[in-house]
């Protein structure tokens, strides 16, 4: 595999299949007194196509290809449409007779062709259509890395979600009601690090914890919606099981950065919380200023089950919504028990939450497996107020496992 130069060469192509030719393209682009372009030169489509792979694999530029029309085997239409499909992004020039003109349509419908020039033509011709080639790929290669800039803020995903096609068509009010999983969380103890480490450090901790986060977040087809503070709120558009997979990569991320810590420094720890449902994917705001968000009682939850992991001694909390809609062959995969029956703001039935502990030592959630039924069968007496049954169920679970937080909370 190549690898990536930290400074790209950019090339212009040409390619025709008689010398006298070349050497005139060679002469005249020379006299464009450009030194940011290497001119290279194919005498046949197939040489063409190879040289430009080549190239860009090296991690180099092909910015323009410069084609004749009559070529033995591949003609230059054909040659400009093939590059296209692969390459769109570079500008495409035909060289052809009279009699071929009808090639510069096909090319024009299935290459982008950006001019064709017939045979014999003007030098002052050919260097101007050159010359506006190259200010054009400069005007999209611009804008291509505005939009690039604006996609850190507003996400291509969400985008999509609305059927918004570009970035100029976002307004105020676009929404639509979605199924959706929403992802929270948060740094645990983050009062006590930012008074240790300080503003600076403390900045600089949370961006590589995010960075590192956002990559299990993207990893699994999700896309954070806001960083709040030292909290991420994350959106995941499809299968519920991809915020599963995120959280529990999150949490070995976590467990790396661990490592990476210096003697005496606090581990980080974080609590996450999951929920699926339906709400309201919108654009909030006014023409000066929009932001994207998600609204309803699935966000509620999911922020909410964040919050119930600090309580409760847990690291990942997971709604029976979300569970739900996973498949049986998905929860087989997961280590998971009922934690609480608990009451939820602006909710009248209280909700069943699941412990996700999957992340757990080895040791600890083999035991948690083994005895998740006394476990689930004492938390439901607890809900009961059949508190005595609870106690012997859940100090037989503690006896099992003293390393069982949740049970000790309990007791």
């Amino acid at each position: 595999m190549a690898t990536k130069k930290t400074k790209k060469n950019r090339y212009i192509v040409c390619v025709d299949d008689e010398k006298i030719i070349l050497n005139s393209l060679e002469k005249q682009l020379r006299r464009l007194a450009r030194k940011d372009y290497i001119c290279e030169f194919a005498e046949s489509a197939e040489e063409a196509l190879l040289l430009v792979d080549e190239l860009i694999e090296e991690g180099d530029e092909v910015v323009m290809v410069i084609s004749d029309q009559i070529m033995p085997s591949i003609k230059g239409d054909e040659l400009l449409v093939k590059l296209h499909k692969k390459y769109p992004h570079i500008i495409k020039i035909l060289l052809t007779g009279q009699a071929a003109l009808g090639s510069a349509v096909n090319a024009v419908n299935n290459a982008d062709l950006f001019r064709y020039l017939t045979k014999p033509w003007e030098e002052s011709d050919l260097v101007l259509t050159v010359k506006k080639g190259l200010e054009r790929y400069d005007l999209i290669h611009r804008l291509e890395l505005q939009v690039e800039s604006f996609q850190r803020f507003v996400p291509r995903q969400f985008l999509n979600s609305l059927s918004i096609k570009d970035y100029e068509s976002i307004k105020p009010k676009q929404s639509r009601k979605a199924e959706f999983t929403v992802l929270f969380t948060d740094v645990r103890n983050f009062t006590a690090l930012s008074e240790k480490m300080g503003s600076e450090k403390i900045f600089d901790f949370l961006n590589d914890l995010f960075i590192n986060l956002e990559k299990n977040i993207s990893e699994f087809g999700g896309f954070v919606d806001k960083y709040i503070g030292d909290a991420i709120m994350a959106i995941f558009i499809g299968n519920p099981y991809q915020a599963v997979q995120s959280s529990i990569s999150m949490m070995k991320t976590i467990e790396k950065m661990n490592e990476k810590q210096s003697k005496g420094e606090a581990p980080i720890r974080i609590g996450i919380g999951i929920n699926s449902g339906s709400g309201i994917l919108g654009v909030l705001g006014s023409s000066k200023r929009l932001d994207t968000t998600v609204i309803g009682d699935t966000v509620n939850v999911s922020a909410r089950l964040e919050s119930f992991t600090k309580e409760s001694a847990i690291d990942i909390a997971i709604a029976e919504n979300l569970l739900q809609r996973i498949s049986d062959k998905e929860k087989a995969k997961m280590h998971y028990r009922l934690i609480s029956i608990a009451p939820v703001r602006g909710k009248k039935k209280n909700i069943k939450i699941y412990d996700l502990y999957h992340t757990d030592p080895a040791p600890l959630c083999k035991i948690k497996d083994a005895t998740k039924k006394d476990f689930e069968k004492a938390v439901l007496l607890f809900d009961e107020g059949n508190f005595e049954a609870a106690r012997i169920l859940f100090s037989a679970c503690l006896k099992k496992a003293p390393e069982d937080k949740a049970a000790r909370r309990y007791l």
